[in-house]
């Protein structure tokens, strides 16, 4: 009963944490969405196929129908996502209770709430929250033989995002093996296949009706190369980066405790748990099949990706630290994991090597900043024509921050320096080149610079 206690503090937490953000702009990736959101809000369904992305638009409609029912505001946009946060909350929950003592789901909860790719996520009302919790629901369903309901996740799982159709993947993959290996059936259940029906016929109905309205499956023409398969050494630069982003946020130190853990586990016959076999499996294979699809295609690889991993490794630290018999012990560790995850925020990286903005809180910082930055362009006259940027400093404030009104900077991507009389450039962009940022700083005319925190904004005029 005391983890029931503990699930409701998380809630409370969570409900206060989104009072506290509902001025929070929206940023990253999430805009693109909100941009489509924001068209079929003005001008309807006619606007459900989208031509620059292949994904069904889940998130979308679900923004247009919060936006129709209570208004176009940030406040609205904060509240609607609360639902699919308990959600996934609950869903995680769930998991950790099938396999950890009482004493421990205290652990599993504060690891899920000082992740910090999960909890920024959550304050910038990202869509892979909602994947994540279909992904859980589905997850916790196929672990407790609920066919039904598991058939009912995939599908769910399948039409929220593109990354959706990787986890289908993974967990098919992981219902197979599971089958056969951990469940002992001498072979895979033909019917099982029919719980991947909905979710495959959804997928192929949307993917023909976007072909035929757009000509292509996955990835505009002009967006090929994001898409573009990778060769020789960019195979090896993408498997570099998933190690990284599944080490980051002092996520590190989790997964040395997990090896340390399993050495033990794996010595110790008689303590066997056939529920953490089979969430070990699936740490692994999903682990593993979205690395493998990630690594062989040109597109950056984003903390985001692993979310199912970063939770399921969590569950696993939490039993593997059953095994410390001092209660003091165990408590001192578990604390440091905690406090690694919750200093994996304020990590910097060199500019030139990136940093995972949209999943630490050190972004935060950025918005009062960008305003400070804006406020100065508009008093002092600068054409924002004139003035280039890179994402996601060009962004229009009608879609981050949900006016009705327009500001944006110019999208310098594909041009030079050189066409610009001014340039605003930030830390929190991670597109500029190591030479462009050198290029500024040493041979244009620094007008302001704004900081707090960890980020700067500089504009440079040209001389």
């Amino acid at each position: 009963m005391k983890s029931g206690k503990y699930l409701i503090f998380v809630f409370v937490f969570f409900v206060i944490l989104c009072f506290f953000s509902r001025n929070i702009p929206l940023f990253w990736d999430v805009v693109f969405y909100a941009r489509e959101g924001y068209l079929l809000y003005e001008k309807g369904l006619s606007n459900l196929i989208n031509p620059f992305d292949a994904a069904f638009p889940f998130y979308s409609l679900y923004l247009d129908l919060a936006w129709k029912l209570f208004g176009r505001t940030l406040h609205v946009s904060h509240f609607v996502m609360l639902p699919f946060t308990l959600w996934m909350v609950w869903e995680y929950y769930k998991l950790s209770k099938m396999i950890l003592q009482e004493r421990m789901m205290i652990f599993a909860l504060l690891l899920l709430v000082f992740d910090p790719v999960i909890v920024t996520q959550i304050i910038l009302i990202a869509y892979d929250i909602i994947l994540l919790c279909f992904f859980l629901f589905s997850l916790n369903a196929l672990l407790r033989n609920k066919r039904k309901l598991y058939s009912f996740g995939l599908f769910l799982l399948i039409l929220s995002n593109i990354r959706g159709i990787i986890w289908v993947g993974a967990l098919f993959i992981f219902d197979i093996i599971r089958e056969l290996c951990i469940c002992e059936k001498k072979s895979f259940k033909f019917r099982y296949l029919f719980n991947y029906f909905p979710a495959g016929v959804a997928l192929i109905i949307w993917k023909l009706w976007h072909y035929k309205i757009t000509g292509w499956y996955m990835m505009p023409p002009e967006n090929k190369i994001v898409w573009a398969f990778a060769k020789g050494m960019m195979i090896l630069r993408q498997f570099i980066y998933i190690i990284k982003v599944n080490f980051d946020n002092g996520r590190v130190f989790l997964w040395i405790g997990l090896f340390a853990g399993l050495i033990y586990y794996f010595r110790r016959k008689e303590i066997k748990n056939k529920l953490f076999n089979e969430l070990l499996l699936a740490l692994l294979i999903i682990y593993a099949f979205s690395s493998l699809f990630l690594m062989l295609f040109m597109n950056p690889i984003s903390h985001r990706y692993f979310l199912p991993v970063l939770v399921v490794l969590s569950i696993c630290v939490a039993y593997v630290l059953q095994f410390i018999k001092s209660n003091k012990v165990r408590i001192i560790t578990g604390l440091f994991f905690i406090s690694m995850l919750f200093a994996g925020n304020f990590w910097l990286y060199p500019e030139k090597y990136g940093n995972g903005w949209d999943t630490s809180l050190k972004c935060l910082s950025y918005f009062e900043i960008r305003d400070k930055m804006y406020d100065y362009i508009n008093e002092n006259k600068i054409n924002p024509l004139e003035t280039g940027t890179l994402f996601p400093l060009y962004e229009n404030i009608r879609y981050t921050d949900l006016v009705d009104k327009d500001f944006q900077l110019t999208n310098m991507e594909g041009k030079s320096l050189k066409d610009f009389n001014y340039v605003v450039q930030s830390n929190i962009s991670n597109a500029f080149s190591e030479n462009e940022i050198n290029e500024l700083n040493n041979n244009w005319l620094k007008v302001v610079e704004f900081r707090k925190g960890q980020v700067y904004i500089k504009l440079f005029k040209k001389l």
